[in-house]
């Protein structure tokens, strides 16, 4: 089975410039684009959110097998705008992709009890359309430990509500890693090797995991502990 690299893009970037380098990539592994990071939500309005996804569909449709439509969609703390806008952003992509009979992904923050507003469930219920959560393919949460004192989830619980609400989507992590690309070596492999070993936790968990900085730490390969604990993780899924 081939691996799923996710491309987070650069909003600084033309989806154009991005041809080569998924071209490329696309030989050896699929491809999860993210035409938009949640730190630049707030940058847009629908129509140009709309906007970002038609032109990265335009040049880079070849060579995507999944879009991700919305990242960290409910992490209002930081998207700073109303989440209502935040929505409306998001099902036109998800709308657009769809029309193009293309795979579209999700992706949620969640937070620990008290940690915001809204819960991840409560914030997928209030502002999501029907349609999206019935027909999108992919909701992958995004969590990252040491930004909540090292809280961990009953992620069983937590896919199981998610199965619930969105019951034709496939499940999984859609970004974890350490919120620092300094962070220590120890805490790093820690972090992949608890991830990485995610038992199947519903029926339709698949898996995911895309380590954040992978960039950075998966570079240089030689004599580079995450790259040689990655390596290992791949042959086992072979």
């Amino acid at each position: 089975a081939r691996p799923t690299v996710r491309i987070v893009m650069s909003k600084d970037r033309s989806p154009q410039r991005y041809r080569e380098l998924f071209k490329t990539l696309h030989r050896v592994a699929d491809i999860m684009a993210q035409p938009v990071d949640s730190s630049d939500m707030h940058s847009s309005s629908t129509e140009r959110y709309q906007q970002r996804f038609a032109e990265s569909y335009q040049y880079l449709s070849h060579y995507v097998a999944i879009w991700e439509i919305g990242n960290e969609i409910n992490g209002q703390e930081w998207i700073q705008e109303d989440p209502r806008l935040t929505a409306a952003k998001v099902t036109s992509a998800y709308r657009y992709i769809k029309d193009k009979h293309a795979t579209a992904a999700l992706v949620p923050y969640y937070f620990p009890p008290g940690g915001s507003t809204l819960s991840m469930k409560d914030w997928i219920q209030t502002y999501l359309p029907d349609d999206l959560r019935q027909g999108v393919d992919y909701v992958l949460v995004s969590y990252y430990d040491d930004d909540n004192d090292g809280y961990q989830p009953n992620w069983r619980q937590v896919f199981a509500e998610l199965e619930a609400l969105f019951p034709q989507a496939k499940l999984g992590i859609g970004e974890c890693g350490t919120p620092s690309e300094h962070a220590p070596m120890a805490r790093k492999l820690q972090l992949f090797r608890h991830y990485y070993a995610m038992p199947q936790y519903t029926p339709r968990y698949v898996g995911g995991y895309f380590w954040w900085y992978w960039a950075h730490d998966g570079v240089p390969y030689k004599d580079n502990p995450l790259w040689e604990e990655t390596a290992r993780y791949i042959k086992k899924q072979s």
